[in-house]
């Protein structure tokens, strides 16, 4: 389902693409891994919530962890994905008309 530091063609870098470093393409969700460094410096702050803007302005939901709470409670990272994927999942079956009676997943 997701795909590792994967490159899409949103204008963010010199060469007009953007790496993200979950994807999962489908129900165009994006999940970024930040790392301490993205705590005390205002210029990677200030890159990430353009980052996030444009992945929202072009159809993607985005979630972003901090490295260290993957390792201090995997559990609640890994509902708050699994939250957003089953929401994502729920809205694009809305969306082409799946879901009706009989139907299992």
């Amino acid at each position: 389902m997701f795909r590792l530091n994967m490159s899409l063609p949103i204008a963010f870098d010199a060469h007009g693409r953007m790496e993200v470093d979950l994807l999962a393409e489908a129900l165009r969700l994006v999940i970024e891994i930040d790392g301490s460094q993205h705590l005390g410096d205002p210029a990677a702050y200030r890159r990430d919530r353009c980052k996030d803007l444009l992945l929202q302005e072009n159809g993607y939901r985005v979630l972003r962890f901090l490295a260290e709470d993957l390792s201090r409670d995997l559990d609640a990272t890994l509902d708050a994905i699994h939250r957003a994927v089953m929401g994502l999942g729920r809205r694009m079956d809305h969306a082409v008309g799946v879901g009706g009676e009989g139907l299992t997943r």
